[in-house]
């Protein structure tokens, strides 16, 4: 929506970078770039169609304003498994930094002023960081292991911690009036070697410490496959390319939905279930060409001498051709 792209918008760009001595990356990342849209223009080109065209509208964003991550030698620039980046409401922009648990907070230029967090159980400590959100100034960073949420006063340098009750909950938005949106992934439970079952995901309304809770819906997660490794053991694994769920917030809406479905499911903030939102995705026929890349891509992102094994294991996958 316009009003998103205004906010803030993030770009990523990446090249290889060297990892606890080991090149586990080939293909992937060693910087990530990070523009916010400052100036944020975008023109609605769906707006000058005529009433009888599509109604998916289309978006361009403006130029870069502020670039975070392209010069390593600025400091706090280095960025590597970058989770989320926010514009706050007075300026300054929020990077979430996973591979050391901090949130670094720039200046409009770009420039660091302030390193919240780092990793490890203490007080505004992160042992994983999945993602942060804002309100207002405020930082809101997430420990998921820990079910722990950390608000930052970005002005006075204040902060508070809140847990989760509901350990099986992982957060996966939050909504303005406080709200969070949480995701439980019910797995199957065993089943033979050589077959597949589906995961369920059961998206809620959830607020910390345990304080109501709103269950909106429950949808086919992910397809897990009882593959057999060459010790003998069973892992369950998730398939590749076969449809996820995908879910989102925005303009006080949550939104979810599956790749099969055509649509996404649309609630307000207290979980009344509004109108769908009609996409036009559909699934293609898997061809050999686009299963080889899925395979070459995942493979390449060991380290040399796993690939081999990797190759083989993926190889001997099922994949759904239809």
């Amino acid at each position: 929506e316009c009003g998103h792209v205004t906010t803030g918008a993030v770009r990523v760009a990446a090249t290889q970078r060297e990892c606890d001595g080991r090149q586990l990356l080939r293909r992937a990342f060693r910087f990530v770039a990070i523009t916010m849209m400052l100036a944020g223009s975008a023109t609605c080109s769906g707006a000058d169609r005529d009433a009888g065209e599509s109604a998916i509208e289309e978006y361009t964003l403006a130029e870069a304003v502020t670039v975070i991550g392209t010069d390593d030698a600025r400091p706090g620039h280095a960025l590597f498994r970058v989770r989320g980046a926010l514009r706050l409401a007075g300026g300054k922009l929020a990077v979430a930094d996973g591979s050391t648990g901090e949130v670094r907070i720039f200046d409009g230029a770009g420039t660091l002023e302030r390193v919240l967090g780092g990793q490890g159980g203490g007080p505004g400590e992160h042992r994983g960081l999945p993602g942060i959100w804002s309100s207002a100034d405020t930082v809101i960073s997430y420990d998921g292991p820990a079910r722990k949420v950390v608000f930052w006063s970005v002005d006075d340098e204040g902060m508070r911690e809140e847990w989760m009750r509901d350990q099986a909950q992982h957060l996966v938005g939050r909504l303005d009036n406080g709200t969070f949106l949480g995701l439980a992934i019910k797995e199957p439970d065993v089943f033979p070697q050589g077959s597949s079952q589906v995961d369920t995901a059961v998206f809620s309304l959830v607020q910390t410490e345990g304080r109501g809770g709103v269950e909106l819906a429950r949808l086919p997660y992910q397809v897990r496959y009882a593959a057999t490794l060459p010790d003998g053991r069973t892992i369950y694994t998730p398939l590749p390319l076969e449809p996820k769920s995908v879910y989102g917030t925005g303009d006080g809406s949550v939104y979810v939905g599956h790749g099969a479905e055509g649509a996404l499911r649309r609630y307000d903030e207290s979980g009344e279930r509004l109108r769908d939102v009609e996409t036009s995705f559909t699934r293609g026929r898997l061809t050999d060409a686009l299963q080889k890349t899925c395979q070459d891509s995942i493979t390449a992102l060991m380290p040399a001498a796993e690939q081999p094994a990797m190759a083989e294991y993926l190889e001997a996958l099922p994949y759904n051709t239809q």
